[in-house]
This record gives C-alpha cells, structure tokens and sequence, in this order.
C-alpha cells in the first residue's frame, strides 16, 4: 500500500471518533474507538493460525510445534 495513503487511512480511523458522523457511525457497529496497535499484538493471532495450520495436516505430515 502506498505510504501515503496507508498514512491517512490510519489518521482517519485513529480520529473517527472525534466526529459526530464518525462517532454515530462507530457506535452502530459497537466500538467507541479505535486505538494504534503494535504488532506484538497480534502474536496470538500468529500463534493460532500457525497451530490450525498443523492441525489441518495428515498426522505422518504434521509440523512440529516451533518448526
């Protein structure tokens, strides 16, 4: 993604709320906010995903954990 654009996109959402639109709209779907993550956030997404991948293999082909 170009980094401009990455840039304002991020900007936009982080100041949503900030705007009576933006705050209405956010509060249909539920969330008050949004916040800036860091991607050790997502480490127990990485995790997840890297055990269904072992899950989804034939037992002879199966990966050992932290392979």
């Amino acid at each position: 993604m170009d980094p401009q654009i990455r840039s304002e996109l991020k900007e936009v959402f982080l100041n949503i709320h900030k705007d009576p639109e933006g705050a209405a709209l956010l509060e249909k779907i539920g969330i008050d906010h949004f916040e800036e993550g860091a991607d050790a956030d997502y480490d127990s997404v990485r995790a997840m995903q890297d055990w269904l991948s072992r899950q989804s293999q034939p037992a002879d082909q199966k990966i050992p954990p932290g392979s």
